[in-house]
């Protein structure tokens, strides 16, 4: 409403519809309030500057730059809080982005007021900001995401010298029985050198393995067995066999269960094979120690008996004497036959008693 006095005793009033420029006004209130909420409440830095200083900062900003009040950074100059390292290339492109460019998503260090350096990602866009054409920033600290990263590392590092250098034959296979990996240990049984000679080995066309062991696995169960592993090319020659035991497990995804792959490991157990073997060798020619002598202690007995027979025959007496005393030295010589084949009995049964026979 506006109020005119040109004469004396008389008022003009002229009045504006301005309901309009009210809403225009309430509007843009209720925007601004709606920006400010948005940003005073993000988890990642927003700051709003020109090529020279900052106009604004959220609270985000002001715990990434290490102040407690954001308004403390107001007037700060942004390029000097960005390392040298990448500061002239972040100069330049923020000229371009106030310009009405964009600069895309990139990784630098920027310097806290305290001098720590802290990596983020950092974007950039024109914005217009109190009549200004000014650069809205964005900062998102990447410093536990990239501790995670390096301790990952580390982790996988540490996985590959393990299954690398593993004395046990270590393999990973598909869900269709591929193979994607093999360890030094696993090449060095199957008999080839590198992992090239295993190009399109695949677990379930290998006629080593079982049927039942493929069914097993196709159907996500595990599965223990034990082959004899053709020796290859390497060992066509006819050098030796090898005999392993195995144990495949499916690798499901924790969340959902689904079959990832299969974990094989396999070890060589032909040295045991060879030596239990030998045991049973060993076991069986004892067998028959024990059979041969209760058999040649009869075969001494009879004879023996027949002797004194013959020597109580004899009219010499000092002749009958002497067999006599021979009799007696053989035949203490078979009870010592006896008593090596009673031990060798309860030897015998002591190692079937501990499974070792």
């Amino acid at each position: 409403v506006r109020a005119y006095r040109p004469q004396c005793n008389q008022i003009t009033l002229i009045a504006d519809d301005i309901t309009v420029q009210k809403k225009t006004e309430e509007a843009l209130w209720e925007s601004e309030e709606k920006y400010r909420t948005l940003t005073e409440t993000a988890r990642d830095a927003i700051v709003v500057h020109d090529t020279r200083s900052l106009f604004y900062a959220n609270p985000a900003a002001g715990a990434l730059f290490g102040v407690e009040n954001p308004e403390d950074l107001v007037g700060l100059s942004l390029i000097d809080r960005v390392h040298p390292e990448s500061r002239d290339d972040i100069q330049a492109r923020m000229s371009e982005a106030i310009r009405g460019g964009i600069l895309p998503l990139q990784e630098v260090r920027i310097l806290r007021l305290d001098g720590s350096s802290v990596p983020v990602e950092l974007s950039a866009s024109s914005v217009s900001y109190n009549n200004m054409h000014l650069v809205l920033t964005t900062m998102r600290d990447v410093t536990r995401r990239r501790r995670i990263e390096a301790a990952l590392r580390q982790s996988g590092e540490r996985f590959r010298q393990i299954f690398d250098e593993s004395p046990i034959g270590i393999e990973y296979y598909s869900p269709g029985g591929r193979l994607l990996h093999i360890n030094r240990s696993s090449l060095a049984i199957h008999g080839v050198s590198g992992k090239q000679d295993m190009m399109g080995y695949n677990l379930f066309q290998d006629p080593n393995t079982p049927a039942w062991v493929s069914e097993r696995l196709r159907c996500g169960k595990e599965a223990h067995y034990t082959i004899t592993i053709d020796p290859g090319p390497a060992r066509r020659g006819g050098f030796y066999r090898v005999y392993a035991n195995v144990h495949a497990n499916p690798v499901r995804d924790r969340d959902t269960g689904v079959l990832r792959g299969i974990l094989v490991q396999i070890q060589n157990v032909t040295d045991h094979v060879r030596m239990e073997d030998l045991r049973q060798q060993a076991f069986s020619q004892i067998e028959k120690n024990i059979e041969q002598f209760a058999i040649l202690a009869d075969h001494i007995r009879l004879p023996l008996q027949v002797i004194l027979g013959m020597a109580d025959l004899i009219d010499d007496g000092e002749a009958s004497e002497r067999i006599r005393g021979q009799v007696e030295r053989i035949n203490d010589i078979v009870k010592q036959l006896d008593r090596g084949w009673a031990e060798s009995r309860e030897i015998r049964e002591f190692l079937r008693r501990n499974e070792l026979v």
